[in-house]
């Protein structure tokens, strides 16, 4: 079985102790759960989703049966080592570690895009919010991964 690193944030889930959190969660409570978000989503059928921090894949393998093209990434090297049991052509699994920068990047871009929702000054830039919020985060990263 493939092996993480050992930091701290790479191990732990690996651990006795995250699968003792987990072990309740089964595939019939992430079906329920998919089939819910899915009739609230209203997404088109063969639709493409980036499931992060997937884990074993629970609710990749459940849009996936639904009919969407699913990509599931998880830090841990064990999780999607069991995930990978399910894949076919139209859903697969990744793992590496996370990028720390592209993470903060891509929350600020996020968090950029979702106040445009809320914050009335914002609220001029209508349906472009999502493309000032890639730049953010594409101008972040660069300025991050500089230093």
């Amino acid at each position: 079985m493939p092996k993480n690193n050992n930091t701290l944030q790479d191990s732990w889930f690996d651990t006795p102790f995250y699968h003792i959190l987990y072990k309740n969660r089964d595939y019939k409570e992430a079906e329920i759960f998919s089939t819910e978000l899915m009739k609230f989503l209203d997404l088109p059928i063969d639709s493409k989703i980036l499931d992060l921090a997937c884990g074993q894949g629970r609710h990749s393998v459940n849009f996936n049966k639904m009919g969407y093209n699913v990509t599931g990434v998880d830090i841990s090297k064990e999780n999607i080592f069991k995930a990978k049991k399910y894949e076919n052509d139209s859903l697969n699994f990744y793992s590496n570690s996370w990028n720390v920068k592209a993470v903060y990047s891509l929350i600020l871009g996020f968090i950029f895009s979702a106040s445009t929702i809320w914050n009335e000054s914002l609220m001029n830039f209508n349906s472009y919010s999502w493309l000032i919020g890639a730049f953010i985060s594409s101008l972040t990263y660069y300025l991050l991964s500089n230093k």
